[in-house]
């Protein structure tokens, strides 16, 4: 069983504490690093990389929760990963690409629904979501602190990875983004948009696993003006989390085992 360490960038003990601290068994892990405080993601992960003692390194937010039978599931995708491409540098519980625009194994309660499949194979992708990040720290990779706030540094380590030669994968281990709903992103999430987009231009576009980012604002205008609409009509009920994940992660476990 390989060595690994989980670290998780927090700022509302509550919600850490009923999800991703209620996760059994990350007792398995060799370190649990809670970073309060910082300013950036990049930031936090990178002060934890310093600090980590094991090569994998977990990266999840605080209302992500993983169900029995992760660790072990984790374990074999790292098996997988390490016989398939022993240099891979990035993974990740949900991911995209232009050719596998779905690829990974998560509910997320905020749109209410499973995020990609059952396949059994290795799927390489172009980014990934930050929810859930797994990092080998002996591959060098470093978070971009000029990222601010908590946006797209899931983004930007996967194409570092790539202009490095290293390869992105998403794997199949089932979790539970427990999030809420958010029809309006932050202007924080616009700033980081446009940062990945002067960074990368020369790889636009990008697909990531919430939105595509291209040249010009065409893109973003036109998904300003879609949330728009949707914050001012009839008035829907918010995707809220669950009380309990765990309730939550059986069912869809029992769900999935039946197929």
């Amino acid at each position: 069983m390989r060595a690994w360490s989980l670290c998780v960038a927090s700022n509302d003990q509550a919600i850490l504490q009923e999800n991703l601290l209620a996760s059994p068994g990350i007792d398995e892990c060799e370190q649990v690093i809670v970073q309060e405080g910082f300013s950036s993601a990049a930031v936090a992960y990178n002060d934890a990389l310093d600090r980590v003692a094991t090569d994998i390194v977990v990266f999840a937010h605080q209302d992500v929760y993983l169900p029995h039978g992760w660790v072990k599931a984790f374990q074999l995708a790292l098996d997988r990963l390490e016989e398939g491409d022993p240099k891979w540098a990035v993974a990740g519980a949900y991911g995209t690409s232009h050719a596998d625009p779905d690829a990974g194994l998560v509910y997320c309660v905020a749109n209410g629904r499973m995020m990609g499949r059952v396949s059994g194979n290795l799927r390489a992708v172009d980014t990934l979501d930050e929810l859930l990040l797994v990092v080998k720290k002996s591959s060098g990779l470093r978070f971009d602190q000029k990222i601010e706030g908590f946006h797209f540094y899931g983004t930007d380590i996967c194409l570092e990875a790539r202009s490095r030669g290293l390869q992105s994968y998403a794997f199949e281990v089932f979790c539970i983004h427990n999030a809420e709903k958010t029809e309006i992103l932050p202007w924080a999430f616009w700033k980081s948009y446009f940062y990945i987009q002067k960074k990368w231009r020369r790889q636009l576009p990008i697909a990531t696993p919430c939105i595509r980012v291209t040249a010009g604002v065409m893109d973003p205008l036109k998904h300003w003006i879609k949330s728009l609409r949707i914050y001012l009509g009839p008035v829907t009920r918010a995707e809220s989390r669950v009380q309990d994940p765990n309730v939550l992660a059986a069912r869809i476990q029992s769900h999935l085992l039946s197929k």
